[in-house]
């Protein structure tokens, strides 16, 4: 954790979805809290919508995969990256969503990853809205978005997710989103 910034320097380590395997969990985002156990499993079941996902293990590894609907209809498999706060699409899908590359609204910025990659990322707004599918109601208008070559269509990151309580039950392969109660 010493090459993180300094405001998280209480912070002992990082939980990977593996750690919740068997364990249904809630991220409420309204009171910034995680709640744990199977009493929140009312909260997949009485959510206001409840969406098949995909888990993929692959060893000690495991990630989480939700479709979306993209502003051209097309669905798209991404990853659930809750350490990232933006939406990524594969930068293949920037025609479709008529997202030029050279012109001015579109930022590009080149650099090199943590692994000694060099990447260009395009930095975009979608005109229209991408939803969840299954659940359309679950959607952003007009949603800024980061393109770039990467290995899946896309991830999705807290900006899209921090609107809900959002629970996750991995052994049943949903999840819950619950609107914000007044």
């Amino acid at each position: 954790m010493s090459g993180f910034p300094h405001e998280f320097d209480d912070i002992s380590g990082i939980l990977s979805p593996g750690f919740f395997k068997d364990i249904v969990f809630t991220v409420n985002n309204q009171n910034k809290e995680i709640l744990l156990g199977d009493g929140n499993t009312k909260m997949v079941e009485h959510g206001t919508f409840s969406v098949p996902i995909e888990v993929v293990e692959d060893g000690p590894s495991v990630s989480i995969f939700i479709e979306l609907i993209l502003s051209s209809g097309r669905r798209v498999k991404v990853e659930v990256d809750t350490g990232s706060d933006s939406l990524i699409l594969n930068s293949r899908y920037m025609d479709e969503l008529n997202i030029a590359k050279e012109e001015p609204k579109t930022k590009k910025f080149k650099g090199t990853d943590e692994t000694g990659n060099g990447f260009i990322r395009y930095f975009s707004t979608i005109n229209g809205s991408i939803s969840i599918a299954d659940a359309e109601e679950i959607n952003v208008l007009n949603p800024k978005v980061i393109f770039q070559d990467i290995i899946y269509d896309g991830l999705i990151g807290t900006d899209f997710l921090k609107r809900y309580n959002v629970t996750y039950d991995l052994h049943n392969r949903t999840i819950g989103f619950s609107s914000f109660k007044a």
